[in-house]
C-alpha cells in the first residue's frame, strides 16, 4: 500500500522491524513507537552505515536469524558496512570478487548461494496484485472511532482509551476529529498536489494530446517556433537495430505533450513516410532533448533522421552529475528530481507470458505513457542545465561525453569482423585438449564422472584421492580456483582441473559464442557501447562484452587474432594512454626515479621486468612485460601476494 499511494500521501510506516528500512525514501520514512523516534534516508544511512536502497543487500550479507535469513557466514554488520560502502551493491562485490580483502573473499565464494537467497528474502514485495481501495477511500471515519474501545479495553491501553472516550464524549465533527487523528496515530495528510500518473478522476500535471490527420498540421506550426524539443520513441524491442517505430513522443513545454501513433496494429495510424518527413524537416536547427537519445537516434536513422548539431541527453547528465548512482532510469530520475512517478510500462504490455510488444497497445492507452517520457525529459532538463553550470564537471558533459554520443553510434553501427576460420580452428584444438584432460581425469578417479559437477570433483579429491583441504562450505568441500590453486604445486590432478575449466570456458564462452553472434546481414558482431555505467567514466560493452576478451594465456591471444579488418587495404589501430596511472603516481609522489624514467621514455614494465629477471631492457620478452605491468598496477592498487601469485601463476614463496 505504501509504494500505490506514495503518490497521494507522505507514508508513515509505524514499526520496529528493522527490514522496513528498505522502503525509506523521500516520500516515506519509519516511525519507532517503541523508541519514539522517525527514521527518514539519514537516520539509515547513520544508524547502518548503507543508504535505504542498500539496505536488502546489507541484509543478504548480515543475515537476520529472526526472519530466518541466512546471510553470510562471518560477515557481521561492520564488514557488511565496508563492504557496501565500497562496492555498492552485492552484484557489484560478486562482479568485483578478486578485488575483496581476502578475508571477507573467502566467506563471500562459500556462502554466494546463500548470499543470494538472503537477498531474496529479505526484499519486500511492493507490487503484489492485491486489491487497493481508491485513495479517496481511506480518510478517516470518526464514526467508528468506538469500534476500537473493545480491543483497547482488552490490552488495556487505558491512555489511548480515554483520548478516544473523550472525543466521542464531545462529539466533535468529522473534519476536526480527522484533523487530530492525525497527530494521535502519526498518519499525515495527503499532498495539496497530485505529481503521479493521474488515477480516474484526477489532473495530471500536463496534457497528453494524441496527434492526428487532422490536428498534425497545428503541431507542426508549434514546432516551427520552438527552439528545444524533447523526444522519445516507442518501438516493440529494446535492440534499436532490430526496433520497430510504434510512435514519437515530443514535449515543447512544461504543461502540454504530444503522442504520434505510426505504427499500432489495428488501427488508423499517421502515415509513417510522410509524417516522419515532416516531423525531421521541423526538428531541423531544434535542440533536441531525450534520456538515452543514442538508442533514439539509431531507431530513428534508418527512416532518415540525421544526429543534430545540439542535442541534451538527461542519462548522460544525471550520470555525469551523480556518477555512483545505482540507477539512471527516467522512471528513476523523475522520482528523484521532480518528485513524480512514471507510469510502468508493465501496466501497457504486461508481464512474464502474458507479455505484448508495444504495436499491440492501443493508441490511447499509449498516449499518456509516451508524452509522459517526453515530459518527464524536458522537465529533467530544466534541472540539470543550472546544475551542471556549476559543475566541475561541466566541460566533460558538454565538451566530451555529449559529442561522443554519436562516435557510439557509428562504432555500433560498424561493428566489428570476426575470422570464423580461426575461431573454428581454435575450438576444434580446444575440444581435443579438453577431451585429452577428460580421459586424463577418468583415468585417475578410475571411472567417469561429471567433472562439471563441484560435490562430485570433491568426493573424488579429498575423500578418495586423500588430498588435503582446509576449506569445507555447507554443501562440503569447496573446489575453488583458489583451492585448486594451493593444491596443484604439489597434485598433478588439481592443475587439470583447473586447465579443463579454463579450456571449457573459452570454449563456450567465447569461441562457439562469438559467431552466434554475427549479424546475418552485415556479416559482423554488433556490440553496445555504454557511457553511463562504470562509476569511473570509462565505457562499457555488452551484448557481447568487447572489452573482456581474453590477453594473458597463449589461447587468449589467439581468439582475440579471430577479430579482423573488413578487407586486407585496412588495419585495426590500437591506441591507449602510456601508463598514465603511473604517470599520475610519479607526479603525485615526487618520486625522482620515475620522474626521470617517463622522461627519458624508458617503458616503465620493461624497466621492472629487467630488474626483476636481471637482463637487460632489450632482452625482455612480451610475457615478462606482461607479468611486471601487473607487478606494478598491483601495487598500485593495493594487490596482495596470494592474488599476485594467482594472476601470474607463481608461487608465493
Amino acid at each position: 500500500m505504501g509504494a500505490r499511494f506514495c503518490r497521494s500521501f507522505d507514508i508513515v510506516y509505524v514499526t520496529s522491524d528493522k527490514d522496513y528500512c528498505q522502503l525509506v525514501d523521500e516520500t516515506a520514512v519509519m516511525y519507532d513507537p517503541m523508541k519514539d523516534r522517525i527514521m527518514d534516508a539519514g537516520a539509515v544511512y547513520e544508524k547502518y552505515g548503507v543508504h535505504p536502497q542498500q539496505f536488502v543487500d546489507y541484509l543478504a550479507l548480515v543475515g537476520d536469524s529472526s526472519d530466518n535469513i541466512p546471510g553470510v557466514r562471518g560477515i557481521g554488520p561492520v564488514a557488511a558496512t565496508k563492504l557496501l560502502q565500497e562496492f555498492e551493491s552485492l552484484a557489484s562485490i560478486y562482479k568485483q570478487l578478486e578485488d575483496v580483502e581476502l578475508k571477507y573473499r573467502k566467506k563471500l565464494e562459500e556462502n554466494k548461494e546463500n548470499a543470494f537467497l538472503s537477498q531474496h528474502l529479505a526484499r519486500i514485495v511492493r507490487d503484489a496484485d492485491l486489491p487497493m481501495p481508491a485513495s479517496g477511500e481511506l480518510s478517516f471515519d470518526a464514526s467508528r472511532l468506538k469500534e476500537a474501545l473493545p480491543l483497547l479495553k482488552r490490552y488495556e491501553i487505558t491512555s489511548l482509551q480515554r483520548k478516544i472516550e473523550a472525543r466521542i464524549e464531545a462529539d466533535k465533527p468529522a473534519e476536526s476529529l480527522q484533523e487530530e487523528q492525525a497527530d494521535i496515530f502519526v498518519v499525515p495528510a495527503a499532498k495539496e498536489e497530485e505529481k503521479a500518473r493521474p488515477d480516474s478522476g484526477s489532473t495530471a500535471p500536463f496534457e497528453a494530446v494524441k496527434i492526428d490527420r487532422n490536428t498534425m498540421s497545428s503541431l507542426l506550426q508549434e514546432l516551427a517556433a520552438a527552439k528545444v524539443v524533447s523526444l522519445d520513441t516507442e518501438t516493440d524491442s529494446l535492440d534499436a537495430r532490430q526496433a520497430k517505430l510504434v510512435g514519437i513522443s515530443l514535449c515543447l513545454q512544461p504543461q502540454k505533450a504530444y503522442y504520434l501513433p505510426l505504427g499500432h496494429q489495428m488501427e488508423d495510424n499517421l502515415p509513417p513516410e510522410k509524417t516522419l518527413s515532416e516531423l525531421f524537416k521541423a526538428l531541423q536547427g531544434k535542440e533536441i532533448i531525450g534520456h538515452n537519445l543514442k538508442y533514439d537516434f539509431m531507431v530513428l536513422r534508418p527512416y532518415g533522421f540525421e544526429v543534430p548539431k545540439k542535442f541534451f541527453d538527461t542519462m548522460i547528465a544525471a550520470y555525469i552529475l551523480d556518477a555512483g548512482s545505482f540507477n539512471l532510469s527516467l522512471d528513476e530520475c523523475a522520482r528523484k528530481e521532480l518528485d513524480y512517478k512514471m507510469m510502468p510500462i508493465q501496466e501497457l504490455i504486461g508481464k512474464g507470458k502474458k507479455q505484448i510488444s508495444f504495436d499491440l497497445v492501443s493508441q490511447d492507452d499509449a498516449c499518456f505513457y509516451a508524452a509522459e517520457d517526453a515530459w518527464a525529459a524536458f522537465q529533467l532538463r530544466e534541472i540539470y542545465v543550472p546544475r551542471l553550470a556549476k559543475s566541475p564537471a561541466r566541460d566533460v558533459f558538454y565538451r566530451m561525453d555529449l559529442p561522443l554520443l554519436p562516435v557510439l553510434m557509428k562504432m555500433e553501427d560498424n561493428g566489428v569482423s570476426i575470422d570464423e576460420k580461426i575461431l573454428s580452428d581454435i575450438s576444434h584444438n580446444l575440444n581435443i585438449q579438453i577431451k585429452s584432460l577428460s580421459d586424463d581425469l577418468y583415468k585417475a578417479a578410475g571411472y567417469e564422472f561429471n567433472l562439471n559437477s563441484t560435490q562430485q570433483l570433491a568426493k573424488l579429491l579429498f575423500e578418495e584421492l586423500g588430498l588435503p583441504s582446509k576449506k569445507k562450505t555447507k554443501s562440503g568441500y569447496s573446489t575453488d580456483n583458489s583451492v585448486l590453486e594451493a593444491l596443484s604445486e604439489e597434485y598433478e590432478i588439481a592443475q587439470k582441473i583447473i586447465d579443463y575449466r579454463q579450456m571449457v570456458k573459452l570454449e563456450s564462452t567465447y569461441v562457439s559464442a562469438l559467431p552466434k553472434l554475427v549479424n546475418p546481414h552485415t556479416g559482423r558482431i554488433h556490440s553496445s557501447f555504454n557511457q553511463c555505467v562504470a562509476s569511473t567514466g570509462r565505457l562499457s560493452s555488452t551484448n557481447p562484452n568487447l572489452q573482456n576478451i581474453p590477453i594473458r594465456t597463449k589461447i587468449g591471444r589467439e581468439i582475440r587474432k579471430a577479430f579482423v579488418t573488413a578487407d586486407d587495404s585496412r588495419v585495426i589501430l590500437a591506441a591507449d594512454y602510456s601508463q598514465i596511472e603511473l604517470r599520475l603516481l610519479a607526479l603525485m609522489s615526487g618520486d625522482k626515479v620515475l620522474i626521470q624514467a617517463f622522461k627519458d621514455n624508458v617503458d616503465i614494465h620493461r624497466q621492472t621486468a629487467a630488474q626483476i629477471n636481471s637482463i637487460s631492457i632489450g632482452q625482455v620478452s612480451d610475457e615478462q612485460r606482461r607479468a611486471a605491468k601487473t607487478i606494478n598496477f598491483g601495487l598500485l592498487y593495493g594487490m596482495g601476494a596470494r592474488k599476485l601469485a594467482r594472476d601470474l601463476s607463481i608461487s608465493q614463496t
